[in-house]
């Protein structure tokens, strides 16, 4: 869909998609606004002997929890999700750091005003 450049609600499918979703599948990370779509550089550790992420989701629907992702997860972040904003701060959002309203940034409108 990224190559074909389709558009859905006015929003461009890109491979940032792509990793996305990928990312949600292997880090045990629920695709919301409160946990995907609110982390940050900061909330990811690297970890070592399994290579995996250390993803602390500060807001969750279970509260505060420390997950540990899959070694895809740990390879996806480092050589895709860095490459893609090499020059992303800590604070920065991990996906779609563009949009600051991260309503938008999760279905490409503000449904809280729908």
């Amino acid at each position: 869909m990224a190559e074909e450049k389709v558009i859905v609600r006015g929003v461009p499918v890109t491979e940032e998609l792509h990793d996305l979703i990928r990312f949600v599948l292997t880090s045990f990370v629920r695709p919301t606004v409160t946990e995907l779509y609110a982390l940050k550089h900061n909330d990811i550790t690297l970890a070592e002997r399994p290579r995996r992420l250390l993803v602390t989701v500060r807001k969750g629907k279970t509260g505060y929890r420390v997950a540990n992702t899959m070694i895809s997860t740990y390879f996806l972040y480092k050589n895709y999700i860095r490459r893609r904003y090499p020059k992303a701060k800590g604070e920065d959002y991990i996906f779609l750091p563009q949009y600051k309203n991260r309503h938008t940034a999760a279905w490409g409108t503000d449904r809280r005003v729908l």
